[in-house]
């Protein structure tokens, strides 16, 4: 049977405590799924090297519509800015 085990993250400053408890569990057969969004779509790469080297299968989901979202917001605000 497999498992996955779901960890949203917007800040990956708090993925060392999981990580670590996963690590030392002793059934072996999950997947981590990471949703990640906001600032911590900046340390994707960061992310993918720690967990590389942990061993742990894992998969990464980034949350792009949060980004988009704020990238329409600074085009609004410029528009309204140059007008």
């Amino acid at each position: 049977m497999r498992i996955s085990v779901f960890t949203p993250s917007h800040d990956l400053s708090h993925i060392d405590k999981p990580l670590e408890s996963l690590k030392k569990q002793t059934f072996k057969d999950f997947e981590w799924v990471i949703l990640i969004n906001g600032k911590a779509l900046n340390s994707k790469k960061d992310l993918e090297t720690k967990l590389t080297s942990s061993e742990l299968k894992f998969k990464i989901i980034a949350n792009e519509t949060q980004k988009v979202i704020e990238e329409r917001k600074v085009k609004a605000l410029e528009k309204i800015a140059n007008s």
